[in-house]
């Protein structure tokens, strides 16, 4: 059966920057290689869903017209994976998750994994390269430019602020012909964000991740030549691989050895990243590799697996 109007695609969201790094990401891909109309739709609440199975309806706005019924649901972020699963059954929409689930992977038709989380590819199952991101390569690299990412403790990191501090410092002086910016994120500690914004070197200009605007950190890694990014950050790092920066490693004190330990030490060996102790022997980061651009190979990928044929299921 032909259809001449393009599939409608629904982009859930909860809200939080970094999972909409991810799913806009792949929106923008798929936008360029296939013609469709896009809504993005806020998350709803647990009651919601829990109304919404009962009148059998959205519970937030619902689509008044056949035009606005979503074909295809895109999200990233454990906390739109029940508003996927209902709008799914709502509407028969296919789904599609970027991140492993909390849930059966097979309740969604696509599930966009990194590989580091050392998950089985399938049929439904995507293995990716890092998490998916919205970052392209850069176009305006200047040596003079250099960006911070920071991140905080974690299940898998503990609170490194003070050797965070000792790092910074070090890498400000050692480069100091580079105006370095940083930025923190919600999980940094708010002891971190004080001494960020208590910083007096010339060379460093903090900005807070809540003060940060709409694609600002894009518009930073266009223009980085050198970025420096917390250990425990593999979201941030991939994402300063992705513009093809040359990438360093700030130390952050591990936990218990995981699987996260083990993508970036494989990167670390493959020399695609330079942790801080090594660069502190030269002072030089590695040279990029080919940019890492798993939004558009990962949209090529679900069209050829018939993600917009209204008549296929994987």
């Amino acid at each position: 059966m032909q259809h001449d109007t393009p599939p409608v695609l629904w982009r859930i969201s909860d809200g939080r920057a970094g999972h909409d790094n991810q799913s806009l990401g792949l929106l923008d891909a798929l936008q360029e290689r296939h013609p469709l109309n896009s809504l993005s739709v806020p998350a709803v609440s647990r009651a919601g869903l829990v109304k919404g199975l009962i009148v059998r309806a959205w519970p937030d706005d619902p689509p008044d017209d056949d035009a606005a019924r979503p074909h295809v649901i895109i999200a990233a972020g454990h906390a739109t994976h029940g508003s996927v699963l209902l709008a799914g059954h709502l509407y028969g929409a296919k789904t599609v998750v970027l991140m492993r689930p909390g849930v059966p992977t097979g309740w969604f038709d696509y599930c966009l994994i990194p590989q580091h989380d050392e998950v089985l590819p399938s049929a439904r199952i995507l293995l990716t390269c890092g998490a998916v991101n919205r970052i392209r390569p850069a176009r305006n690299q200047d040596r003079s430019q250099g960006l911070i990412l920071l991140g905080g403790a974690s299940k898998h990191y503990h609170d490194g602020d003070a050797v965070l501090f000792t790092a910074i410092d070090t890498v400000a002086e050692r480069c100091a012909d580079i105006h370095w910016r940083i930025s923190d994120s919600p999980r940094s500690s708010p002891h971190l964000r004080q001494h960020l914004q208590a910083l007096r070197q010339e060379n460093l200009h903090f900005t807070c991740w809540q003060d940060c605007p709409p694609g600002w950190l894009a518009r930073q890694l266009d223009r980085a030549y050198s970025v420096w990014v917390g250990e425990d950050s593999i979201s941030m790092i991939y994402d300063a691989l992705s513009a093809g920066a040359r990438v360093g490693l700030l130390p952050m004190p591990r936990k218990r050895y995981s699987r996260l330990h083990r993508a970036v030490d494989e990167l670390a060996a493959e020399g695609r990243v330079c942790r801080y102790q090594d660069w502190q022997a030269d002072g030089k980061l590695p040279p990029p590799g080919p940019p890492v651009q798993e939004a558009s190979r990962c949209a090529a990928e679900l069209i050829g697996r018939g993600l917009f044929d209204r008549s296929s299921a994987p």
